[in-house]
């Protein structure tokens, strides 16, 4: 007689990972050649790792998630967390349990890197006067408007005028951004564009694109630059839920309301989004970013 479809999902699953892997999978030898060799780098990662703060993601699980990556052709992070998610065998091999959670709490930022030109080089497009001699010679700025739409960096052009605040001088610069998953801090996209008043909610949702799937809805924490009705549509168009903070002052007061933040989630992604400053501080100090290396 034939059988029909019940699609009812059980309450309780008394099965591990591994009770789905054949036992003639190739990834068995593999996973235990692996483990026995991470086994013995255990001492090493105790000695690069503080014993004190927030816990990391285990650098054994980070190890094989990446070898996984390449053993399966994975094009991207942020494709392999997707397959983590729903994929058994890839949990299996990470050791993590069918009820564990994967990433999908983001947070997004942006910061300024200062271009490797002197602003003694911002003139007018249309000057094709010879610079004067000398290795640094005098420019007198007084009674001269300075605007991106007129003026260009002889030594870098794509480098744009640009400043963070009203309390800050304006250098030339560029913007850097970063997406990171809010549970451990770690960057899943970054880009570089030309800094302009749009470009951190733009470079936003371009990375947002990339890690959202459609298939389930994600939030993303950002501080209040983020809350614009533009970026907030934009994001749920995506399906991710913007937990931005909001600015109350700007006109027409803010993108999101209560139905955002009356919820406990929206306080956790305001607490978690200030971990993507590390990023900042680490690029600007150890990582010597600060100002770029390099010109364009």
């Amino acid at each position: 007689m034939r059988g029909f479809e019940q699609q009812s999902d059980a309450l309780f699953v008394y099965l591990s990972p591994e009770t789905f892997v054949p036992k003639d999978h190739p990834l068995w030898p593999i996973r235990q050649m692996v483990d026995a060799a991470l086994d013995d780098l255990s001492p090493v990662f105790c000695q690069m790792y503080s014993c004190t703060g927030r816990p990391s993601v285990p650098p054994q699980q980070l190890l094989k998630a990446m070898l996984l990556q390449v053993l399966y052709s994975i094009p991207s992070n942020v494709k392999l967390v997707e397959q983590i998610h729903f994929s058994i065998l890839f949990r299996w091999f990470l050791g993590l349990g069918l009820d564990e959670p994967a990433w999908d709490h983001f947070s997004v930022d942006g910061t300024l890197i200062q271009a490797w030109a002197s602003i003694k080089s911002f003139k007018p497009r249309d000057d094709d006067q010879e610079p004067p001699a000398g290795k640094n010679p005098t420019r007198d700025f007084r009674g001269e408007k300075l605007v991106n739409d007129t003026h260009a960096s002889t030594t870098d052009p794509e480098a744009r005028l640009y400043r963070k605040s009203s309390t800050h001088e304006s250098k030339l610069s560029f913007a850097a951004h970063v997406l990171t998953e809010n549970r451990n801090g770690l960057v899943m996209v970054s880009t570089v564009t030309e800094a302009d008043g749009f470009a951190e909610r733009d470079a936003a949702e371009k990375m947002l694109g990339n890690v959202a799937n459609g298939k389930r809805r994600i939030t993303v924490a950002a501080d209040k630059n983020y809350d614009t009705k533009g970026f907030v549509k934009a994001a749920r168009k995506l399906k991710v839920t913007p937990h931005v903070a909001q600015n109350t002052e700007r006109n027409g007061g803010s993108a999101i309301d209560g139905r955002t933040t009356r919820h406990s989630g929206f306080a956790v992604s305001q607490r978690f989004r200030k971990r993507i400053e590390e990023v900042f501080g680490w690029l600007k100090t150890t990582g010597q970013f600060r100002q770029a290396r390099y010109r364009g």
